[in-house]
């Protein structure tokens, strides 16, 4: 089995497991006829250690275990310089101006800006966002970007990870740049100023080359260069609490609209009415709370029976769907009256309500049927013992003469429909055993 290997952090940077290679080598020997073969199996761990500023490390020890049986290595010191800062390049970070606002979806944007005469010169970069790593006060959201045509690896929490990213060129003091621009979305998730570090990038530059045999240029030797951004301050506040409607979920966004629809507008008291509900606006809308029916003078619990619980949407064709069922409890009630979504806006700085539109209903009484309903018409008198047109029935003779015939007359009082669920009545025969069970056996 694979080893377990324990290491501590070092106090001022960060090591990180990249990957782990076994290499198996086998080996077979024959000595008087005899064959006797042996394997080796060999694990090699790579790790990566990003410190925070140049000095004296202590990587280790690397304790391993493996079926009941611990070794360590010594610990190995490191002694890091200063990476030269270069100022051909340029690493910058664009944030929205202005304070953001609990739970607003943002986009970001992280821009590596390289010379034109670099081209085809750098290789290996490295990228640190401390921004990235705050994922304790921020959320990110990436989407899939078609036009990207690059990748770079920045540094997050979870390790070294690749960003997909975008390459167009611009110009800066009349010279051109290839610039390499990776987008997110990020969500503050709580109030407070943020300071943060600035954004850093370690990169291969090559001076040396050498062809290959097919012609090809590869590097030899190669300097690392080291670019960074400014050091930012991110101002989050919270939303505010004048004003907030009581159909307001938490969503932060602009232009919300809100569609409602009825599987029928025709039903009697008691009838179930599916309710699909369509919330369509900006990007937040793929994490909006459906408000309470109730909210803002939406459905009436008076009038509506209402489901209990929050309803989960669907997120598709940038809109979002609720599907949820209602009753209706009297006859009084003529519509389903609007229901209301709130937002707020952070370029307003301002609560917006969006209704939906009334849908008109026709309720009718429900038609019920007690257990008192239905019986067995009683025998008529001597008066009118003629059978009435409802009572007489058709029948054919042998002959081919036809007769009338009287139907039984019922009809819907007195009768008992209510449900047995004892068994033992259930199962208890009726009338004598020639007539119950000895019916039915014969029967079955």
């Amino acid at each position: 089995p694979q080893p377990e290997v324990e290491v501590d952090p070092p106090p001022g940077g960060r090591l990180d497991l990249t990957g782990v290679s076994p290499n198996v080598s086998t080996s077979i020997q024959i000595i008087n006829g005899r064959m006797s073969q042996s394997k080796r199996v060999q694990f090699v761990y790579q790790y990566q250690f990003l410190a925070d500023t140049p000095g004296s490390y202590v990587l280790g020890p690397f304790r391993i275990s493996q079926e009941g049986t611990r070794v360590s290595t010594r610990p190995v010191p490191v002694q890091l310089g200063d990476i030269p800062l270069t100022s051909e390049q340029r690493l910058r970070l664009v944030l929205p101006e202005g304070p953001l606002i609990v739970g607003q979806r943002v986009p970001i944007r992280l821009e590596w800006w390289v010379p034109a005469q670099l081209r085809g010169k750098l290789f290996n970069p490295h990228i640190r966002v401390p921004l990235f790593e705050r994922v304790d006060a921020f959320r990110f959201h990436d989407v899939p970007d078609p036009q990207a045509d690059v990748a770079l690896s920045i540094e997050t929490p979870a390790g070294t990870t690749e960003f997909p990213a975008t390459t167009t060129t611009d110009s800066r003091a009349g010279e051109q740049y290839l610039v390499r621009t990776v987008t997110r979305q990020m969500i503050p998730l709580q109030a407070g100023e943020f300071a943060l570090a600035p954004a850093a990038l370690v990169v291969d530059e090559a001076v040396r080359w050498r062809r290959s045999l097919f012609g090809d240029r590869i590097p030899t030797h190669a300097q690392k260069r080291r670019v960074e951004d400014e050091a930012r301050t991110l101002l989050v506040q919270d939303l505010p609490g004048e004003g907030r409607p009581e159909s307001f979920t938490g969503t932060v966004g602009r232009g919300f609209t809100l569609e409602v629809a009825a599987d029928r507008s025709v039903v009697q008291v008691g009838d179930p009415i599916r309710l699909t509900v369509t919330l369509r606006g900006d990007a937040a809308v793929e994490t909006a709370v459906l408000p309470p029916l109730t909210a803002d003078g939406g459905l009436s619990e008076r009038d509506f029976r209402l489901p209990q619980g929050s309803t989960a949407g669907v997120y598709e064709d940038a809109a979002k769907r609720f599907e949820l069922t209602v009753r209706v409890l009297h006859e009084g009630v003529s519509a389903i009256p609007p229901l209301a979504f709130s937002w707020y806006d952070p370029e307003l700085q301002a609560y917006q309500t969006t209704r939906s539109q009334p849908i008109a209903l026709s309720v009718r009484t429900a038609q019920l049927v007690s257990a008192g309903d239905v019986v067995r018409g009683e025998a008529r008198g001597d008066e009118d013992d003629s059978p009435t047109q409802e009572d007489r029935a058709s029948v054919k003779r042998d002959d081919g003469t036809v007769a009338a015939q009287r139907r039984p007359v019922f009809t819907l009082s007195g009768a008992d429909l209510a449900i047995v669920t004892d068994v033992d009545a259930l199962l208890r025969p009726g009338g004598s055993l020639a007539t119950g069970v000895g019916v039915q056996g014969a029967a079955y």
